[in-house]
């Protein structure tokens, strides 16, 4: 060593030091400096502020007495091995605080070495690290309580890693199993699924993997003694933030086994009672028929009879002759009634429909039921409106209705007054009649009219003997309303009379007609409508709901109880949508998805999955459009036949300069029915416009040649094009003019980043359709953060 060595900033900080004082007091780390003996000396400011110790304590090995008892002889050592070897120190110990608090400290040292390469001095740091400390112990803490809770809930979970490799598996995953848990790192996840549904199932959870969004299948697993039970696996991507990059992906898979099980018995059960409720109608309806034909031989027979006894002058008998011509045509009465009802149960009920003036079937009801009326003194009063015009629908089953409630409420009136009211109105974007029966009788209680259109009831049993019948009569023509796309209701107040009302559509499409011979619609009836909807579904009240709500929205609707009846019935009256139920007999739903799909003349049209089964991912994996599940909620319903109503030779102009981007929307355009014609710039797009004039145009605004500012200016004012629709959609940053007159003279403004393809097509479906039925183009402006590009806003 030099016998004068050089100045270090270990050496009190002196003047020769001051820039290093000055970094050693802004820091906020403990900075000190010790001999190669490691005994402090000399002012150590940092140490002091932090420790509390003045300099007579922390001189020499007095800074020792600053360390927590336990962790000084660790420390000790440390340093001892960094001292002997000259490297560095790094050790982690508690520290007390001036105040008395320990807390954790990261120490650290290095030797600063002279020119013949001895160590002089040792800089050396102390950093807390308390805060680090305790988030990581809270976190060791988080995640043993996770352990404990994840391997104690019933379902298999699991986590991933961003591209699906699955990382951590709870205890019951190696429970159910039988893997050890060092065999799930690199094990292949796919050797305990059943190999008829493993290329499914991979297909379906990287694909979600891809697209970063959730994933939900239904498959078998194995287990650990070699059975398969049924599992419903769900996972979700995490993300550090909303909408960031996915971090994780969690996962459980719940047994369902049982569920499947109970479902299956139920099915079948469900398919036996069908079976024998059908073989019971069958067997009415058979017995109906044999009764009939004895039946209307005693009535020729009793009316032969009364023209004898009338002409021979035996006018004795003819009392006895008229009560057995009136019982036997009530007997026929009453077997007709069951026979109607036994076709509606089979499904076998037919609808004619023929087209009529309303006020003259009218006049013939009125003009049948005066016997009627007058047989207890009733007087019977009838208002028509002035537009009622004509009805298209099944005039025998419409006057059977009317002749009902009119019976009945001369029936249950005496000396009173019946009231038949018949008008016209619009709604629901259709014309409907309603024929409105009030009488001043007996009335009801509200007891009452929870059974009154039951089948073989009535409203007591006092009734039935004062006033006869076998309750058939309500229950046939509430069948009869829905048979023909309406619908009847009641209100009524005992003592004051009962309120009848029947509303049908003025042009009825036959919604619950299941025949041998499937008809067709015609192709006037499919313009007149909003669309061909075929639902497919084994429950009855599913497709009398979906009827009823579909007739009444404007759709033309056949039905299907089963899948081989849906697929006859979809190629030979080619819907334009298809609602389909997975659980059928003969057929089930994803047999008949993937015939669908499978077969070229069917597989462009729409399907809609409408079911109590939440299997989405293999409803879009088959080729499903859309998913519902049961109970449907109508307005959403609604809103995804919208999506797929038909545009027949709409066509759509595409402007955009990006190629990549215009293909795509040929694609979806033409995929949804939609003709598509395309130009890179605006120029291009007029002359295309020369020739042909589109339904709606789709521009973008920067683009090369002619911009689409250029390019909407000359459209609109070109004669043939200033009503067609203007959808622009830009990725740039607009100006609050460039918007204001985009406003003017477009009718939709969306962002390139904002709106995918299917919310664009969305967009497009209700222009067209707005445009198609006549009305004025749609100027729809959303907020601003959803769709107008304005300002900063892109």
């Amino acid at each position: 060593m030099d016998s004068a060595p050089r100045q270090t900033p270990a050496d009190g900080f002196d003047d020769s030091g001051r820039e290093f004082r000055t970094l050693v007091e802004s820091t906020a780390a403990i900075v000190w400096s010790v001999t190669p003996d490691g005994v402090f000396s000399g002012e150590q400011p940092g140490w002091s502020r932090f420790t509390g110790q003045g300099e007579a304590e922390y001189s020499g090995w007095g800074w020792t007495n600053a360390i927590h008892p336990d962790d000084r002889e660790r420390s000790a050592k440390a340093w001892n091995e960094a001292n002997v070897g000259g490297t560095r120190y790094f050790v982690e110990h508690r520290l007390r605080r001036h105040d008395g608090e320990w807390r954790d400290m990261l120490a650290n040292a290095v030797p600063i070495r002279g020119v013949d390469g001895a160590v002089e001095r040792w800089i050396g740091s102390h950093t807390d690290i308390t805060a680090e400390r305790r988030l990581a112990a809270a976190l060791d803490e988080t995640n043993l309580q996770f352990a404990a809770l994840a391997d104690n809930i019933a379902q298999l979970a699991w986590m991933a890693r961003p591209d699906g490799t699955i990382v951590w598996c709870n205890r019951r995953w190696f429970d159910y199993t039988g893997w050890a848990p060092g065999r799930l790192e690199g094990a292949d996840w796919a050797s305990v699924h059943h190999p008829d549904h493993i290329e499914r199932v991979r297909g379906g959870f990287y694909a979600a993997v891809a697209a970063g969004r959730p994933w939900e299948d239904t498959f078998p697993l194995r287990a650990a003694d070699g059975s398969y039970r049924w599992f419903l696996a769900q996972a979700v991507p995490v993300r550090e933030a909303e909408g960031g990059e996915v971090q994780k992906w969690f996962g459980t898979h719940t047994d369902v086994t049982r569920q499947r099980a109970q479902e299956h018995e139920l099915a079948l059960a469900r398919e036996e009672a069908e079976n024998a409720n059908r073989a019971k109608s069958e067997f009415i309806a058979n017995m109906s028929h044999e009764l009939r034909t004895p039946l209307s031989a005693v009535i020729g027979y009793a009316e032969m009879l009364e023209e004898e006894a009338q002409e021979s002058g035996e006018t004795g008998m003819l009392g006895d002759l008229a009560k057995i011509n009136g019982n036997a045509r009530h007997l026929l009465s009453l077997i007709n009634n069951v026979l109607d009802l036994s076709k509606i149960e089979a499904e076998r009920m037919e609808v004619f429909l023929e087209t009529f003036a309303v006020s003259a079937v009218v006049a013939d009801i009125c003009a049948a039921v005066q016997v009627l009326m007058a047989k207890k003194g009733n007087r019977l009063v009838v208002e028509m409106a002035d537009d009622l015009g004509d009805m298209h629908t099944d005039q025998v089953k419409l006057r059977q209705c009317v002749i009902n409630l009119l019976s009945n409420a001369a029936k249950f009136c005496e000396n009173g007054t019946v009231t038949l009211e018949v008008r016209r109105a619009t709604d629901f974007g259709r014309d409907w009649l309603t024929f409105d029966v009030r009488d001043t009788g007996i009335g009801m209680a509200p007891e009452q009219l929870q059974k009154l259109f039951q089948r073989f009831a009535q409203a007591d049993s006092s009734t039935t003997r004062r006033f006869g019948g076998t309750g058939l009569g309500l229950a046939i023509t509430k069948a009869f309303c829905k048979l023909l796309g309406g619908d009847i209701a009641v209100t009524s107040r005992e003592g004051e009379g009962s309120a009848f009302t029947v509303k049908l559509p003025a042009i009825a499409t036959a919604t619950v007609v299941e025949t041998a011979i499937i008809k067709q619609v015609p192709a006037a009836e499919r313009a007149a409508s909003q669309g061909v909807v075929l639902a497919v579904d084994d429950d009855p009240s599913s497709r009398d709901l979906v009827s009823r709500f579909l007739t009444r929205e404007g759709f033309i609707v056949r039905t299907a109880s089963d899948g081989l009846s849906g697929l006859e019935t979809a190629r030979a009256v080619r819907p334009d949508v298809i609602l389909l139920d997975v659980t059928m007999p003969r057929m089930d739903g994803w047999s008949v998805l993937t015939a669908l799909k499978g077969d070229a003349e069917l597989s462009a049209i729409p399907v809609v999955m409408l079911t109590v089964i939440d299997q989405h991912s293999l409803g879009f994996a088959l080729g499903a459009s859309d998913y519902l599940l049961k109970p449907v909620q109508w307005g959403q319903l609604r809103k995804v036949l919208d999506r797929f109503a038909p545009n027949e030779n709409a066509l759509v102009l595409a402007v955009d300069d990006d190629r990549d981007l215009l293909a795509r929307m040929r694609g979806v355009l033409e995929k949804a029915g939609l003709g598509v014609l395309t130009a890179e710039n605006g120029r291009e797009a007029l002359a295309l416009l020369e020739t042909r004039t589109p339904d709606l145009i789709l521009t973008d605004l920067v683009m090369p040649e002619m911009d689409g500012f250029a390019f909407i200016r000359a459209v609109r004012a070109r004669p043939a094009t200033r009503g067609v629709p203007i959808v622009v959609l830009t990725s740039k940053n607009l100006s609050r003019q460039e918007f204001q007159d985009l406003r003017r003279d477009t009718d939709t403004v969306l962002s390139k980043r904002q709106v995918d393809l299917p919310d664009l097509l969305d967009e497009v479906r209700e222009l067209v359709g707005s445009r198609r039925q006549g009305g004025q183009p749609l100027h729809s402006f959303a907020p601003a953060a959803a769709r107008e590009t304005s300002g900063d806003v892109s």
